[in-house]
């Protein structure tokens, strides 16, 4: 009896797992921009950043759905091990000079 309810638990963790990695491979970054990094101290924030989002699995930090909920762990995981933000500051950040100018390359600077 304890070996069925034992291949009962590992056959459904392992079908849940491949369900999620079905879905997080047919999965695209987010079309809208989130707040996830750039808060200013008095609360509001500036949304820069595109976050993961497997097909049909709605886990953004305003909104969730059944299929969210259900599958938050793996999300949290796939979104800090492989699909990490994409911030798209990042760019002008590294651009920046340490006065705050940006610089091109190949440009002559005073």
């Amino acid at each position: 009896m304890k070996h069925r309810i034992l291949t009962f638990l590992g056959a459904a963790v392992v079908i849940y797992l491949v369900v999620y990695g079905v879905l997080s491979a047919l999965g695209e970054y987010s079309t809208r921009l989130y707040v996830t990094r750039h808060r200013y101290k008095f609360g509001l924030g500036i949304p820069t950043s595109q976050i993961w989002e497997p097909l049909f699995v709605k886990y953004t930090p305003w909104e969730r759905n059944l299929p969210g909920w259900l599958f938050a762990p793996c999300v949290w995981l796939d979104r800090r091990v492989w699909h990490r933000e994409i911030d798209i500051l990042e760019f002008f950040r590294k651009n920046r000079d340490a006065d705050g100018t940006r610089s091109v390359e190949g440009e002559a600077t005073e």
